[in-house]
């Protein structure tokens, strides 16, 4: 099984644009453009499955009713999300420890409670500081590829992913 560890705002919208992204009416906030390479790299990569990181996990049903919107054709292959951060035990200063406060932490946490057998996994994110980056680094920078968030996935970005997951 290959997986897709998928990230939404920077991905499958842009920011370089925000009165054509964030500012459109409701179900319009993830480009069609963007969602037809998201289906060229589900239809070309085999045994593919994603998982969803992005903050738009909070509310599956909606991100699905959006992606549809905008022509996602391949829900089915969406079979989870990553663990939320949680607060943990109180410290003597009388504040929480955050857990899994980086998105790397739950990537790293969803691989490691998820006992599946994954062939390859790759992260599609645009910010990556908290995944590979200086303020996280448990997910192997080979493992991610960095989207340009002001312009969101390009041909070129679904090309590698597809690529990656060809490459013996």
């Amino acid at each position: 099984m290959n997986i897709i560890f998928l990230d939404i705002d920077g991905v499958l919208n842009m920011y370089g644009s925000s009165s054509r992204t964030f500012m459109k009416p409701y179900g319009q906030h993830i480009e069609r453009h963007l969602v037809d390479r998201l289906n060229y790299i589900c239809k070309n990569v085999k045994d593919l499955k994603i998982v969803i990181s992005s903050s738009w996990r909070n509310d599956m049903k909606d991100l699905q009713k959006q992606l549809e919107k905008q022509g996602f054709k391949y829900w089915k292959l969406v079979i989870d999300k990553t663990p939320f951060a949680y607060s943990g035990k109180q410290k003597p200063d009388k504040t929480y420890e955050i857990k899994l406060q980086f998105r790397g932490q739950q990537i790293k946490k969803w691989l490691s409670s998820n006992k599946i057998d994954i062939d390859k996994y790759l992260v599609i994110d645009d910010e990556t500081t908290d995944i590979c980056g200086t303020m996280c680094r448990l997910i192997p920078k080979k493992y991610v590829i960095q989207i340009d968030g002001n312009e969101g996935m390009l041909h070129k970005d679904a090309i590698k992913i597809i690529n990656y997951f060809k490459e013996l």
